[in-house]
C-alpha cells in the first residue's frame, strides 16, 4: 500500500516472481513497475503499471485499476476486469480466461494462445486500437454487455460476438465472427469492409459512405 492515495513505487526486478495478495489495497500506489515475469493472484490498484516485463494475472476474480503499460499483459485464469487504459504491446487472454474492459482505451493487440479460447467482455465506453484475435487463433467470445459502446479500430477475429441489450459495436475494419444479440452493429470504416460470418443483430447499420461492405455469409438482422 502507499502511505497515501497515489503514492509509493513497487519495482519487480527478479526473473520469475509471484505476489499473492492485493497491491494498493488501502491506498493506491503511484507506480508498479514490472521488469520481470511477475504473477499476481490479487487485485492491482496503481496509477501507473509499467515496465519491460510480463504481468500475469492468475487468480479467480481480479481487477486492475490504473494504466497498464507493461510489455505483455497475460490473463491466464479466471476473469480480470481492467478499470483503466491498456498500452501494452501484447495483451494475451489464455486458457479460456476472460478480460473485461470497463471504460478503457486500449492500444494493444489482443490475442489468445490457443485458437478458439479466451473471452473479451465490454462494459461502459471503450476504444480498441490493434487487432483482436488472429486469423489462425480466434478468440472464443466477445461479449458487449448491456448499454456498452465500443469502437474497434482494427480487425476482429472471434468465434462469436454477442451484443447485449442496447449495446453498440462500431467496427472500422474487417470482422471474422458470427454476430448475434439484441444490440447494434455499426460499420463505420473509411475503406471497404468484409464480414465473414452470419450477422443476426437487432440492428446493422452501414455508415461507411461510398465504401463497400462485403458480406460473405447471411444477414438475419431485424433492421439493416
Amino acid at each position: 500500500n502507499g502511505t497515501a492515495t497515489n503514492s509509493g513505487t513497487l519495482i519487480m526486478s527478479g526473473t520469475n516472481q509471484t505476489i499473492n495478495g492485493n497491491i494498493g489495497n488501502t491506498n493506491s500506489l503511484n507506480r508498479f513497475d514490472v521488469n520481470s515475469t511477475t504473477t499476481v493472484t490479487g487485485n492491482i490498484n496503481s496509477t501507473n503499471i509499467g515496465g519491460n516485463g510480463t504481468l500475469i494475472m492468475n487468480g479467480t476474480t481480479q481487477s486492475i485499476t490504473g494504466i497498464v503499460g507493461t510489455t505483455n499483459l497475460n490473463i491466464n485464469s479466471g476473469t480480470t476486469t481492467v478499470n483503466g487504459n491498456i498500452n501494452s504491446q501484447n495483451t494475451n487472454i489464455n486458457n479460456n480466461s476472460s478480460l473485461t474492459l470497463n471504460n478503457s482505451t486500449v492500444n494493444s493487440v489482443i490475442k489468445t494462445g490457443t485458437a478458439g479460447t479466451g473471452n473479451l467482455n465490454l462494459s461502459g465506453t471503450n476504444s480498441i486500437t490493434g487487432d483482436v484475435g488472429e486469423a489462425s487463433k480466434k478468440l472464443n467470445n466477445i461479449n458487449a454487455l448491456a448499454n456498452s459502446n465500443t469502437t474497434f479500430n482494427d480487425n476482429i477475429y472471434s468465434n462469436n460476438i454477442n451484443l447485449g441489450t442496447s449495446s453498440t459495436l462500431d467496427a472500422k475494419k474487417d470482422i471474422t465472427s458470427t454476430i448475434t444479440g439484441s444490440g447494434t452493429l455499426n460499420l463505420n470504416g473509411t475503406n471497404d469492409q468484409t464480414i465473414n460470418g452470419t450477422v443476426g443483430t437487432t440492428n446493422l447499420n452501414v455508415n461507411n459512405g461510398s465504401n463497400k461492405v462485403i458480406a460473405n455469409d447471411n444477414i438475419n438482422s431485424t433492421n439493416t
